[in-house]
């Protein structure tokens, strides 16, 4: 089930994603950029995020 969609160019924050994924109960954040899909150094950074 879908519970939340944003469109933002900003992609995530953390604080901000751990609050919306702890009041929302998500499990699963999907990021969909070209741009970082082709920069394994942004990759990374998403991964960890």
């Amino acid at each position: 089930m879908i519970k939340f969609i944003r469109i933002d160019h900003r992609l995530l924050h953390g604080q901000v994603v751990f609050s919306w994924s702890k009041s929302l109960q998500i499990n699963r954040i999907l990021v969909v950029n070209d741009e970082a899909a082709n920069d394994e150094f942004k990759k990374m950074s998403l991964e960890l995020s």
